[in-house]
């Protein structure tokens, strides 16, 4: 401020919007009247923001591009069957994506991201008479994700007194598969004067991926004191695991009168494993990094198998039932995740072996003349005394079981008017069953 006068406010610490495009077009219609039906779609969205640059002078480009293809073919194969054929292919592009956990970034070591993705789907419906219909379907999801520093694997990266990042930075690699299979039916049916809905069904789905992390030249530099700079050598992360869920419900919905209850109940079996891999050898490390061959394991041994309910009740009251009264209870079974079956892996985390050495020339790049003066200092997830080993420290229990989550609804709702209606809902939900990781727990048998 000057005086009275309050000076106009800068964008100098946040992100500024240059540019936004979109463009789209979509086609569809009959390929074969009354049977098939063809539709596809194009989009792309061009994002441009400005973002302040590590040094106070200046933007960086912050540019997201999003594409997306979409393909779906529709088809009558009969008077009491119909099928649908799906395929979706997108991307995220972001190129300028900035981490700042190794410094703050200059344009050389910021981020280029694909997220590309394709999604197959084919889909059948077959309508058994008027009372039993069943649904098929199959999917599969291929999935990537990258991220790629501007400056490239052979560039010297090292963060400077200023924690400015300079050179390059990490590059990492993710594939991704998603497959399922699931049959769904409906069937219809009276009981007196109740009427039933019955529903009910299966399903299986796998996941596997893998990601692998890489450091330019194996190893970056940071300012330590003077003409003294800290080294890391880094081991390049390879992960790669697997989880598969198998699936059953049954749900009966009975309308009675005023009334319409709902009881149900599924059935979910979830696991996963961690599969071989091999992390190449950082010949740097002075042996503190060598090659790691992990033929893969259970991830402690450890399935959810859970049985879970799901009830409802919905009460409609006056001559013309415009007010109802609903109530229900659920319950719902964590799903397994791939961090659970990673985080025993021995081969998963990141490993460092740290030196320091005379920067001659203050550069803050390890010279051949200074190679020389490289000193061990400390190590990051690896055992000194034994740098092949491939024991985890971190362990499932075997008897882990999922959260759990209980949740009551209940509500009302009336129509005022034939296009007016309102509705008030109360929600009580609890979490149980909490997953937490604890740290330096000894086993009192084994003392490990």
């Amino acid at each position: 401020t000057d005086g009275d006068l309050q000076s106009e406010p800068t964008l100098e610490f946040g992100n500024k919007i240059d540019t936004v495009e979109e463009y789209g077009v979509s086609i569809g219609g009959p390929v074969l009247k009354d049977h098939l039906w063809l539709w596809g779609s194009y989009g792309e969205s061009d994002i441009r923001n400005l973002a302040p640059s590590p040094s106070g002078t200046g933007r960086l480009s912050d540019r997201t591009v999003l594409e997306d293809y979409n393909f779906k073919l529709n088809a009558q194969l009969g008077p009491s069957n119909s099928g649908v054929l799906h395929y979706w292919t997108n991307d995220k592009l972001k190129f300028g994506r900035v981490f700042g956990f190794l410094g703050a970034p200059l344009e050389e070591a910021t981020h280029d991201q694909t997220t590309p993705s394709d999604i197959y789907k084919i889909e059948d419906t077959h309508q058994f008479g008027s009372n039993f219909v069943l649904t098929g379907l199959w999917s599969r999801d291929d999935g990537g994700f990258t991220i790629s520093p501007k400056g490239g694997l052979n560039a010297d990266m090292f963060t400077d007194a200023d924690f400015i990042l300079h050179g390059s930075s990490f590059d990492f690699a993710q594939v991704g598969v998603i497959e399922q299979t699931r049959l769904d039916a409906n069937y219809f049916l009276s009981t007196g004067n109740a009427s039933h809905e019955l529903k009910f069904g299966a399903g299986f789905r796998e996941q596997e991926n893998q990601s692998v992390t890489v450091w330019p030249k194996g190893r970056n530099v940071f300012y330590y004191d003077g003409a003294l700079a800290l080294l890391r050598f880094s081991r390049n992360r390879v992960l790669s695991a697997k989880t598969e869920y198998t699936s059953a419900w049954l749900q009966d919905t009975v309308s009675i009168d005023r009334w319409t209850l709902s009881a149900g109940v599924r059935y979910d079996l979830q696991s996963g494993e961690n599969l071989p891999s091999v992390s190449p050898e950082n010949p740097q490390a002075q042996g503190l990094i060598p090659e790691l061959r992990f033929n893969g394991n259970d991830a402690g041994g450890f399935e959810w198998e859970t049985v879970v309910p799901r009830l409802s009740a919905t009460y409609a009251f006056g001559a013309e039932r415009k007010t109802l009264a609903r109530a229900s209870f659920s319950q719902y079974a964590q799903q397994l995740g791939h961090n659970r079956i990673s985080f025993v892996n021995p081969a998963g985390g990141y490993s460092y072996a740290y030196f320091y050495f005379e920067d001659a020339n203050s550069n803050l790049v390890l010279e051949p003349n200074e190679v020389p003066s490289i000193y061990f200092g400390y190590t990051y997830n690896i055992d000194e005394d034994n740098p092949s080993s491939l024991t985890s420290t971190n362990v499932n229990d075997p008897n882990l079981d999922p959260a759990m989550t209980d949740e009551i609804t209940l509500g009302l709702e009336h129509a005022f008017r034939p296009d007016f209606a309102g509705g008030l809902t109360a929600t009580w939900r609890n979490n149980s069953d909490i997953i937490e990781r604890r740290g330096l727990v000894v086993d009192p048998v084994t003392g490990l």
